[in-house]
């Protein structure tokens, strides 16, 4: 027996065999298709709610006929707005389109592989997951490789213009600079009309040689801060009968050496300064770079690195730079100095001891980074 509600809400009740036929409802007359079996319960319990506002089982006991005839039914009016049964049928379509999307999403991670496998004769999958790996970690590498920039990091020069870029230690000191054969009838300090700070680009150079003058006041600060200082340099300046060359001399002596040509006081008005002369090449989009280390050359390696700028600088391999100073003779012990000054200021001048049976002290060599971080070495004059 089949049961199912008409259109004025009378419950119908006809033969199985009926299913799916065309029937007339016996309280108002009206025909009415009689549902299939098959068909799904969840429609039926949405129309019933959509149509009467509450649940009704199909088999709920039918009210008692009053005289004789049938029990009229209580019939809702189909414009009623159910909230209920609106709300249900967004939570199923919701649900429908979170499973749509979930699988839509999944085939289109899963389709280029199963094709690109199935192009290439059918690789298996610890095959697949061997070669997932392997690209993973290869892009993972590159990734690192692309993300360390050797080089100067502060200040980055940039590439695609030329000038010269001259620092001190300590910081504080004047650079004056002029073009070789400009201007040659004056002095440097004459000359350079807007001389620079210490660690200032001077950007405005042109290709060709130059003469750049870094110099400190001879009461700095930090230089009196030296040991010997004030008695290896200022007492013997008190010696009136000491000549411009003897001066010289003596603050070449005191000095660490560099690549600067010469040291000499000059008073720019009427204040004295130790000034370190330096010649440098400038190439078309390239910086030529100097550091002009105001350092005492008996302090070790140790006590030189106390008076550097603890800032890092410069970042290179360490490892293929370790390498190269092993090749180079510089002891195990005194690497991890040598590297550490080249990450703060690029340069760092290393006393290569002669022999035993040598009577001169030994040979300064010049380990120094280019702006790309690449490590290089030169030997400085005696």
């Amino acid at each position: 027996m089949i049961e199912f509600k008409g259109e004025c809400g009378h419950t119908i009740r006809v033969r199985d065999e009926d299913a799916g036929k065309v029937v007339r409802c016996s309280y108002c007359g009206q025909e009415a298709r009689v549902p299939d079996e098959r068909e799904d319960q969840l429609d039926f319990l949405l129309n019933e709610v959509e149509r009467t506002g509450e649940f009704e089982s199909p088999r709920r006991a039918r009210p008692k006929k009053a005289g004789g005839g049938r029990a009229p039914t209580e019939v809702r009016s189909r414009s009623d707005f159910n909230p209920f049964a609106v709300a249900l049928k967004m939570c199923y379509a919701a649900i429908i389109i979170s499973v749509l999307i979930i699988a839509f999403k999944y085939g289109a991670k899963q389709l280029p592989a199963m094709f690109s496998s199935g192009g290439s004769g059918g690789s298996t999958a610890s095959e697949d997951s061997n070669d997932n790996e392997s690209d993973g970690a290869s892009a993972q590498t590159q990734g690192k490789q692309k993300r360390t920039r050797y080089g100067r990091l502060r200040p980055e020069l940039p590439p695609d213009r030329s000038g010269i870029f001259a620092d001190s230690v300590p910081r504080g000191a004047e650079v004056y600079y002029r073009k070789v054969g400009e201007r040659s009838d004056s002095s440097i300090f004459a000359a350079c009309a807007n001389p620079k700070r210490a660690g200032q680009m001077i950007s405005n150079a042109r290709a060709g040689e130059y003469e750049v003058a870094v110099a400190l006041e001879l009461y700095n600060e930090d230089l009196m801060g030296l040991p010997g200082y004030s008695q290896e340099v200022l007492d013997l300046l008190d010696d009136p009968d000491l000549a411009e060359k003897e001066i010289g001399e003596v603050l070449k002596g005191y000095f660490i050496p560099d690549r600067a040509v010469r040291v000499s006081i000059e008073r720019l008005g009427r204040i004295r300064y130790v000034v370190r002369w330096y010649s440098v090449e400038v190439l078309q989009a390239d910086w030529a770079e100097e550091t002009a280390l105001f350092l005492p050359r008996a302090a070790n390696l140790s006590e030189l690195l106390e008076h550097l700028p603890e800032r890092k600088t410069f970042n290179f391999d360490v490892e293929h730079q370790r390498q190269m100073l092993t090749q180079c003779r510089v002891p195990e012990e005194d690497q991890p100095m040598v590297v550490q000054a080249l990450e703060w200021i690029g340069m760092i001048p290393y006393l290569v001891k002669r022999g035993p049976g040598s009577t001169r002290g030994g040979r300064y060599r010049l380990f120094f980074l280019s702006q790309d971080g690449k490590m290089d070495w030169e030997w400085l004059p005696e």
